[in-house]
């Protein structure tokens, strides 16, 4: 019986581990130029003078942020969701486990936007219409202080502005996702209660579940030659 118990035990890692979504320590906590900034705290990772919201390779890998995103979707779909909804210590997250929040801030930050760096160089200079302060934990996770952030950049759009890739999409019920294309249909990635994984889901369908699109944030820098 024991020996039953710890197969399915080690089936058990096998498959979370397989099904997870986690941050990228090693890119985390590099230092691409070697400034002594760690790359997580870092707003200009590659030292070219170009902070990374406004940089269109962020990393300095020849290749621009677009094709950084898509390249990370692979890592994205099939991970679990956390139905704890980021309670227990945070235990699931911290293991991989994600919710829609945590799905959009934890891509972002894999291709070099730090959302919780970045929004606490906003809030320092206008804290207008933020919930809570960047030491809180939720902060940069609260979909409310991304629309205030967006906002204050500019980069907050009407739903009815036309929709690009990696967009993120915020529907009336507060649920968000990332906008991507199959065959030229609009899908939404994300990690929703509905479903176990992370994953592709029509748009209309999401729309149907979530209530109409209330905003649209774009914040992924293209090279001039892709500019939207």
């Amino acid at each position: 019986m024991g020996g039953i118990v710890f197969i399915l035990g080690i089936a058990a890692l096998f498959y979370v581990n397989n099904h997870v979504y986690k941050a990228n320590g090693f890119f985390y906590y590099g230092d691409i130029d070697n400034d002594g900034i760690l790359n997580r705290e870092d707003l200009d990772i590659d030292g070219d003078a170009i902070n990374n919201i406004e940089d269109t390779d962020i990393d300095n890998d020849g290749e621009d942020n677009s094709l950084d995103f898509y390249k990370e979707t692979f890592s994205m779909k099939g991970s679990l969701y956390d139905y704890t909804n980021g309670v227990s210590v945070e235990v699931p997250l911290r293991i991989g486990f994600v919710t829609s929040e945590h799905l959009v801030e934890r891509a972002y930050a894999n291709v070099g936007i730090f959302f919780g760096q970045e929004m606490l160089v906003d809030f320092e200079s206008n804290p207008t219409g933020y919930q809570g302060k960047p030491s809180n934990n939720e902060f940069s996770s609260n979909t409310q202080n991304w629309l205030t952030w967006f906002d204050h950049m500019n980069a907050k759009l009407d739903p009815e502005e036309h929709r690009n890739e990696f967009d993120i999409l915020f529907f009336e019920s507060g649920h968000v996702g990332l906008l991507t294309r199959i065959e030229g249909e609009d899908y939404v990635l994300e990690a929703d209660a509905s479903h176990l994984h992370t994953t592709e889901v029509l748009l209309t369908t999401v729309i149907e579940r979530e209530g109409n699109l209330t905003a649209i944030g774009r914040i992924l820098p293209k090279p001039p030659e892709k500019q939207y």
